[in-house]
């Protein structure tokens, strides 16, 4: 927040931190915030709100810059959050991707379904295997009875 402009006016500050501002989120919002509010100000028939603008030198950036900075900031910190978690969670479990992988999708799916695995089951020889009733049964009954 100090060097965003809310409390010391960028060009105020000593000149071997001032590139701390351009790498401060605040600063564009506060730039933004400051344009919008006070571009074209007047008060009776003075324009105020241009001069306060020059003073508090906000720089040279347009409010949609500004906001595109802000959402830039904040896209990057969303990202590195996820990635640094992503790790520390990974690390906590001693999983890797794969395996992470490989687990979720076998507690989604369960196990296999033994009604499966009685169609994959052909005897060897079909001449010598007698058919029960339960191997005569159609496995998917698709009329509109």
């Amino acid at each position: 927040m100090l060097f965003g402009g809310l409390f010391v006016n960028t060009g105020n500050s000593t000149v071997w931190l001032r590139w701390i501002q351009w790498i401060s989120p605040i600063k564009y919002g506060y730039s933004a915030m400051m344009r919008n509010q006070f571009k074209g100000y007047v008060v009776d028939g003075v324009p105020v709100g241009d001069e306060y603008l020059s003073e508090v030198q906000l720089g040279s950036f347009s409010i949609g810059i500004d906001i595109i900075f802000v959402l830039g900031f904040s896209l990057i910190a969303w990202a590195f959050s996820y990635v640094v978690l992503a790790h520390l969670t990974r690390k906590r479990r001693g999983d890797s991707v794969k395996s992470t992988t490989k687990r979720c999708q076998a507690e989604l799916l369960g196990p296999p379904d033994a009604r499966f695995n009685k169609i994959a089951e052909k005897p060897s020889h079909p001449a010598s295997s007698t058919a029960t009733e339960e191997s005569q049964k159609p496995m998917l009954n698709l009329s509109l009875e």
